[in-house]
């Protein structure tokens, strides 16, 4: 691939990350801008492959890097929905969420949880008890309270919509998300909990 270098002159050298800007001058974009590049930054220090787009209306970012014997796949989408009006948008809303899968866990727990007000319904009454609704619950073993605390705090810190661990591998969404969450550092965090679990 062919990029400027430092001087301004066309050099060679291949990177293992790109996101595609479509350059505006508009706030939107701006800001849309500032975010894809602090997660480039953080993406490119962990040495992923990333690939997306980025313009004034939102941007799609797919990440892929390993943790010690992890593979995780990040997606980190933000788009413009409008509603109403047949010609004009009469209202418009971002809508920013993340997906993130990991394999290679190595855990004996299989756990899935969420917001669903029918599954709580179901769930266990300890369940109902630590985790504030819509949140539900199941988890195919006993887990001490100081893990159940850590992972409540982990889904109503970081809005997580649905969780699941199973068979060594995971999913999370998170929707919606806000600038103060780091996907990079939830996945660090996670990774540690569920290390000290396994043990």
């Amino acid at each position: 691939m062919m990029v400027l270098g430092p001087n301004g002159r066309n050099g060679k050298f291949k990177r293992d990350y790109m996101i595609n800007y479509e350059t505006n001058s508009s706030p939107f974009y701006l800001e849309n801008k500032a975010y894809c590049e602090s997660i480039e930054r953080k993406a490119s220090i962990l040495k992923s492959e990333i690939n997306g787009y980025c313009n004034s209306y939102g941007f799609e970012i797919d990440v892929q890097y390993s943790i010690k014997m992890l593979a995780i796949n990040l997606k980190i989408l933000k788009a413009q929905t409008t509603r109403g009006g047949s010609i004009i948008p009469l209202d418009a809303s971002n809508n920013q969420s993340i997906e993130i899968k990991i394999t290679g866990l190595e855990t004996w727990i299989n756990l899935n949880a969420g917001q669903n007000k029918l599954k709580r319904f179901f769930s266990s009454k300890k369940i109902r008890t630590l985790f504030p609704s819509p949140f539900y619950c199941s988890i195919n073993s006993e887990i001490n309270e100081q893990f159940l605390e850590f992972f409540v705090n982990l889904l109503l810190n970081n809005n997580v919509t649905s969780f699941s661990i199973k068979n060594g591998k995971g999913k999370i969404d998170i929707h919606p998300v806000t600038h103060s969450i780091d996907p990079f550092e939830f996945i660090n965090v996670l990774e540690e909990q569920l290390l000290i679990l396994s043990k």
